[in-house]
Order: C-alpha cells, then structure tokens, then sequence
C-alpha cells in the first residue's frame, strides 16, 4: 500500500475520474466500472479507495493496470486535444521533487536540464517547458532561454497572449 500524502491535484484527478465513469457506464452495460466504499473525491489524498476505483477503470478500459494517476490514465480522463495532453503530462509528474529537499537537484533535473540548465536552479518554469516538450510543443515555437520567467513574458508579451492579473 502506497504512503497517504497530500496531493494538490488530487480532486482534480478524482472528479476527471468520475466524470469519465458516468459518461463510459451508460455506454458501456457489460462493463460498468463499480465505485467502491469510502471513495470521497473531497479529500486532498488518494487513498485505498480511490486506487481501487482507478484499477477498475483501467481494467474496463484495457489499460495497464497500475493504480496510478500517470500519464497514459490522466490523458483517457482528460478531454482530447492538446490542453488535455499537457494536462495528463503535468499531472503524471505529480510527486516528482528536489532531493534532497531545498536543493534544485534530484528528480527536477530532468526539468532543468530540457531547458539547457545542467546544475540545481529553481526548476518551476523549467517544469512548464518540459511538459511541452513531452507534449510535442516544437523548441523553436517556445521561448529562448526557457528556464528564466522573464523571457516567457517578453515571448507571450510579443505574441498578445499578456493579460492583467486582475483578468486572471
């Protein structure tokens, strides 16, 4: 049994589960995935029950079954298309972090080193450019000099993509 920790998507995860749960058992009566016991899409964990519910699903659908909100189950949660790609994406990587703790290295290097940064650095915008290589994103249709904040300004600024924080 996996350790509970907080997960900050996992309501998202959850709901995007159950959604596609409604919508697959109508369609599909010799294959109801069951919803089991103590299943609570609130909580911030996924726990037992949420596994369970996970595994039924990928059993119904013939997918790998892993109890994992990885990439391939989060891209037949989420809708079609390329938001839902990068979605799946960022929330396979969910658990991924600095080790050890405070020091931008670790796991995160692979973020960074996609953006062409080989030492510990703060990852976060790295982590974005990363999850749209994996995505297909082309480099040459992505900010130069990736892993810094500023320059995906200057490039969404250049490309009227800039809104005002009070529109977000």
């Amino acid at each position: 049994t996996m350790p509970l920790r907080i997960d900050p998507s996992a309501q998202r995860k959850k709901y995007a589960l159950l959604k596609f749960v409604r919508e697959w058992n109508p369609k599909h009566p010799g294959k109801q995935i069951l919803r089991p016991d103590g299943f609570d899409a609130e909580t911030d964990v996924i726990g037992t029950p949420a596994r369970e519910f996970l595994k039924n699903m990928q059993r119904a659908t013939g997918m790998d079954v892993t109890g994992q909100f990885n990439r391939v189950t989060m891209r037949k949660l989420l809708p079609p298309g390329i938001r839902g790609e990068v979605m799946a994406i960022v929330h396979g990587e969910v658990g991924t972090h600095e080790w050890p703790p405070g020091t931008n290295r670790g796991e995160v290097l692979k973020y960074l080193k996609a953006a062409g940064i080989n030492y510990g650095a703060p990852w976060c915008v790295s982590f974005v450019y990363w999850c749209l290589l994996q995505a297909d994103f082309k480099r040459a249709h992505l900010p130069s000099g990736p892993a810094s904040t500023p320059n995906w300004h200057t490039f969404a600024k250049a490309r009227g993509c800039e809104r005002p924080v009070k529109d977000s």
